[in-house]
């Protein structure tokens, strides 16, 4: 995206794909910026739906079975893997 416009509708569909979220509804304008060290991703107007792209949209592409969250206490010894498709029916 360097040296190029960066709201050309190639460039808004490689930015879409580099921040690997779904938003709803229809965004206006698309701004980014990445380096090795920090990078984001803003599209003013569209709606992020958080929960959504943390486990939702893991199930519905057929990864409901894969471990979401490792639940690992130091003080009690427990260790707990948590599927995205339990994690989806516990919230």
């Amino acid at each position: 995206m360097h040296g190029q416009d960066p709201n050309s509708p190639l460039n808004l569909i490689l930015l879409m794909h580099l921040c690997r979220a779904d938003l709803l509804g229809r965004w206006i304008l698309a701004t980014s910026y990445f380096n090795p060290l920090t990078s984001y991703c803003r599209f003013s107007g569209g709606m992020l739906n958080v929960c959504y792209n943390a486990v939702d949209r893991h199930v519905e592409a057929g990864n409901g079975n894969q471990t979401a969250i490792i639940y690992d206490s130091p003080v009690t010894g427990v260790v707990d893997h948590i599927s995205y498709s339990d994690l989806l029916h516990q919230v």
